[in-house]
């Protein structure tokens, strides 16, 4: 591994959620986060992954690409970083509107059980909008 510019991000939650979540990317091949840090350098780390996060802070966002560009994935992973101006946000960058419906939460971890859906061609014009915010 080669030594980055920046300290390596923590995981930064209670050892029964990071448990939790260990055991969820463990089963998975496919991670969406929304957000980075910890969790994904964790999911990295682990063999035959395919990471996709979701970040709304633009400076935590270069500074997850220049840690991954000098820490690159375990054999056979990948890691998409993408930024994501979400407009205006609460504590930890969680956005002020939820379009997913109410998470089950264990500790600051949030689980959507989502299922297809018609498009809400009610709020469309909001949907573009937000998709094409800068």
């Amino acid at each position: 591994m080669i030594e980055a510019a920046h300290k390596r991000p923590d995981l930064t939650m209670p050892e029964a959620e990071a448990e939790l979540l260990r055991q969820h990317y463990e089963d998975a091949d496919v991670i969406l986060e929304y957000g980075s840090g910890g969790s994904t350098v964790m999911a990295s780390e682990m063999e035959g992954k395919h990471i996709t996060s979701v970040e709304s802070d633009k400076a935590w966002w270069k500074m997850m690409m220049e840690w991954f560009e000098t820490n690159p994935a375990s054999k056979g992973s990948t890691v998409d970083m993408l930024y994501a101006d979400i407009g205006p946000t609460r504590e930890w960058m969680h956005a002020t509107e939820n379009f997913l419906g109410q998470p089950e939460i264990t500790g600051r971890m949030a689980t959507f059980k989502l299922e297809p859906q018609p498009f809400p061609t009610g709020r469309m014009l909001e949907i573009i909008d937000y998709m094409l915010r800068p």
